[in-house]
C-alpha cells in the first residue's frame, strides 16, 4: 500500500487505486526488485569527496559538478 500511494502522489497513478495496482504489476514483473538492484549498487559506489552529482539534468543527462566549477562552466 505504501508504494502504491508512493506512486499516487508522484503522479505515477490517477489514484490510490491504481498506485496499488501499479506497485503489484511492478512486484510481480520482477522491475521493482531490479530498480532497487540499481539503487543498492549506485548507493554503493564510491565516490569522489570532490564531486557532487547534479540531479534531475535536462534530458535525463548526467552530470558532475566538481568543486572547483570547472565541469559545470565547460
Amino acid at each position: 500500500m505504501n508504494a502504491g500511494a508512493a506512486l499516487y502522489i508522484g503522479k505515477k497513478a490517477d489514484s490510490m487505486r491504481d498506485g496499488i495496482a501499479l506497485a503489484a504489476e511492478l512486484i510481480d514483473s520482477g522491475k521493482a526488485l531490479d530498480t532497487l538492484k540499481k539503487f543498492i549498487e549506485v548507493s554503493n559506489r564510491p565516490q569522489d569527496a570532490s564531486e557532487t552529482p547534479i540531479l534531475n539534468c535536462p534530458g535525463g543527462a548526467s552530470e558532475t559538478q566538481t568543486a572547483d566549477m570547472t565541469e559545470a562552466e565547460s
